[in-house]
């Protein structure tokens, strides 16, 4: 298990997470993940649009070469509005768990996509602490962020958690399971 280059490690302080104690915890949590999410013949067989809704496969968005890029490229895609690219940079088997619900690539382009644009188009995210694990074929990416902005009428402060784990595919990197929270 090893940081990024330009990363550190430890900088989230969550005293009774398992990513908190030795390396070999953190090893298992991703272990957990891999074997946890499921497969694409664990999914449902869904027909309809492209996976980015504008004419893009998700194979032929240009995937940045390392995990941090990927990340970065991600919300960068959501706060511009560009649904091809934040696709693109998803997993084929993606599990999303936010508000309470877990989807797969599918339910998320047509479910939450649309909102998550809409409030990172209008938000400023403020990353407060994050963390990067590696371990072979996956990484882990913990963050703490503070979220200001608003939409409509409707004033946003918010401090939020997000958990990413991204996985190595032929292709280069893409982000496998995606879990937010906010207060």
């Amino acid at each position: 298990m090893r940081a990024l280059p330009g990363w550190k490690t430890g900088s989230l302080e969550i005293p009774s997470s398992p990513l908190a104690e030795p390396p070999m915890n953190a090893t298992l949590v991703l272990l957990s993940l891999s074997l946890a999410l499921p497969t694409a013949s664990d999914l449902p067989a869904h027909g309809g649009p492209d996976p980015a809704q504008a004419g893009v496969s998700a194979e032929a968005v240009q995937l940045p070469g390392d995990p941090a890029a990927v990340v970065s490229a991600f919300h960068e895609a959501l706060a511009a509005g560009d649904s091809a690219t934040a696709v693109g940079l998803l997993h084929p088997d993606v599990v999303v768990f936010e508000q309470g619900a877990a989807e797969d690539l599918e339910e998320y382009r047509s479910h939450h996509l649309a909102a998550d644009i809409r409030f990172a188009s209008r938000t400023t995210r403020h990353v407060l602490g994050e963390e990067w694990l590696e371990s072979g074929d996956f990484v882990l990416y913990t963050a703490r962020s503070h979220t200001t902005g608003q939409i409509g009428e409707r004033k946003i402060e918010s401090h939020g958690v997000e958990t990413l784990v991204l996985s190595r595919t032929t292709q280069g990197w893409r982000i496998r399971h995606i879990h937010w929270s906010n207060r």
